[in-house]
């Protein structure tokens, strides 16, 4: 849990992209990539759920 905190925060309050987040925390691309896209879904069924 920590890792994806510490992914999202990088990438998304730091405007790092992926590969320096991964590079960062010592991450594939891809699991960075894999971590934002399932935040990202995360927080859009969450607000298809309070329509």
């Amino acid at each position: 849990m920590r890792q994806i905190r510490q992914v999202l925060r990088l990438h998304l309050d730091a405007d790092l992209p992926y590969a320096q987040v991964g590079r960062a925390l010592g991450l594939p691309k891809s699991t960075v990539g894999k971590f934002a896209l399932l935040a990202r879904a995360a927080v859009d069924k969450s607000a298809a759920l309070r329509e």
